[in-house]
Order: C-alpha cells, then sequence, then structure tokens
C-alpha cells in the first residue's frame, strides 16, 4: 500500500504534486522504451495476476517501464478527487515519460484507466508517443453515464462502512466471463484513506471529446475481452471507428488474453 516511504527494490520515483510514483524498468532494449500504466484499483504487481501485466514482454529488444498510479500500489498519494481524474492521471503519465524517455518517443500501453490516461495524454502531447495499446477501454462518453453512479456508490459505501469491508466485497465481486473457473479476483490496491478520493475521481473522468481522439496521429492497437461490461467492447468498437489507424482485436478466452504479449510485439 502507498505510503510516504518507496520500497527500496523499485528502481526509480517521479515526483509530483501531491504524489511520489514509484516505477520499474525491465529489459535492456535499444529500441523505443515501452511504458505500461495500469487500471483503477490495480497496481502492476496486481496487474500480472489479471493477466494484464504484459509479462514477457521486456527483452533485449525492449525496455519497459512499469509503474505505480497516483495512490496505487507503492506510488502515494492524497485524498483530493480533483488529483485521480484521467486528466490529472495523464499528466502524471507525461511526467513518467519525460523521465524515462526525456529525448525520444515512447510506445504506450494503458489498461483500463490506465488506457483512459494514455489517450487522453495523447491527445495532449502526441509528438511523446510513437504507438499506442489500448487494453480493455472502460466505459467512455455515452456509455459511461450509468457508470458514474455506480463509482459514487461505491465511494459511499467505502465511506460508510470502511475499506476493509469495501475490500471484502471487492473480492467477491463477479469477474468478467472469461476468468470463470480460475482463483483471479480484484483487490484494491490503494492505499488507505485514499478510497473514496480516487472512486470519486474516476466519476468525474471521460475521455476528451470524439474529434480529438480522432485526430490522434498514432498507431493503435486495441484489445477488448467479451463479457465485462465495465469494460465493454463497444468501447474498443468505437475506438476503431474513430481513429483511422486502429485495429482491434477481442479476446473470448483466457487463452487468448495470454496471447496479447505476442499481438503487442
Amino acid at each position: 500500500m502507498p505510503s510516504s516511504e518507496i520500497p527500496s527494490s523499485t528502481t526509480g520515483v517521479v515526483e509530483r504534486p501531491g504524489a511520489r510514483l514509484a516505477y520499474d524498468i525491465a529489459g535492456t532494449g535499444s529500441g523505443p522504451v515501452v511504458v505500461l500504466t495500469h487500471g483503477m484499483l490495480s497496481s502492476c504487481a496486481n496487474a500480472d495476476e489479471l493477466h494484464l501485466g504484459m509479462g514477457g514482454l521486456a527483452g533485449d529488444d525492449l525496455e519497459v517501464v512499469r509503474y505505480d498510479a497516483r495512490g496505487h500500489g507503492r506510488s502515494t498519494g492524497e485524498a483530493d478527487p480533483a488529483t485521480y481524474t484521467w486528466s490529472e492521471l495523464a499528466g502524471d503519465l507525461l511526467a513518467v515519460v519525460d523521465e524515462v524517455s526525456p529525448g525520444a518517443p515512447v510506445d504506450g500501453i494503458g489498461a483500463s484507466m490506465g488506457s483512459a490516461s494514455l489517450l487522453t495524454a495523447a491527445t495532449r502531447a502526441p509528438e511523446r508517443f510513437r504507438r499506442l495499446v489500448v487494453l480493455i477501454a472502460p466505459t467512455i462518453w455515452d456509455s459511461r453515464i450509468p457508470q458514474v453512479d455506480g463509482y459514487r456508490e461505491m465511494r459511499d459505501a467505502a465511506d460508510e462502512h470502511g475499506e476493509a469491508a469495501f475490500d471484502v466485497v471487492l473480492r467477491s465481486a463477479p469477474m468478467p466471463e472469461l476468468f470463470a473457473g480460475t482463483d483471479v479476483h480484484m483487490a484494491s490496491q490503494v492505499g488507505p484513506g485514499l478510497l473514496p478520493a480516487v472512486l470519486e475521481g474516476a466519476a468525474r473522468s471521460d475521455l476528451p471529446p470524439r474529434e480529438a481522439i480522432a485526430a490522434l496521429p498514432h498507431e493503435v492497437l486495441l484489445l477488448s475481452w467479451a463479457g465485462d461490461p465495465t469494460h465493454p467492447v463497444s468501447s474498443g468498437e468505437l475506438l476503431a471507428e474513430l481513429i483511422p489507424t486502429a485495429r482491434l482485436h477481442v479476446a473470448e478466452t483466457l487463452d487468448e488474453v495470454d496471447r496479447w504479449p505476442e499481438l503487442v510485439r
């Protein structure tokens, strides 16, 4: 959980207003740097458990940077919802990019909240990215309206019953259909006292306007999985329609998800 102390095993730290972002670097590639950002309530470590960590991507030809979003995992944060909106998280991502690849654009990979942060950052500073990989895009635009109520209900539950009780409920919540028969479950990686702010930040968030997304100049790979209303295939389909260079792949099974690193390569 986040604290003022970053574990010594961390490769580096990016200082941000109200947060310290812990990151790791794997691989020694001479090609473009890859920066990966995870989903809400998750962390770099938890992303691996959810099959979204892009394990094995790093190597002699690729250097992969993974960081914990503010208030998640090893990174610190403050209890201010405004700091957890996608717009603010996009600023964090750009700060990490400037830290690890100051002289060249990176290849960006984002999952869920991280994919929204990535797309937002790419509209703000397109020159800082070479290619984009969007993993399980969340609800966006019209489909996000009912999701907002759900986030605020979760925020209120965390406030009323405490974060430990919320985590018990989260662990028992249904997973996407393709995880049926596995022991994979969600577990909050958000730091003590920060969960209501994180959830309210999500409720206040959405992607930039459609025209800004449609104007992205990057090659974009969209990877969605079926049977998950929080990350509907329709979001991937809409992004694929809007972005001229985008390609969409939809996984129906966990085996297909585990082949995503090959598609990313």
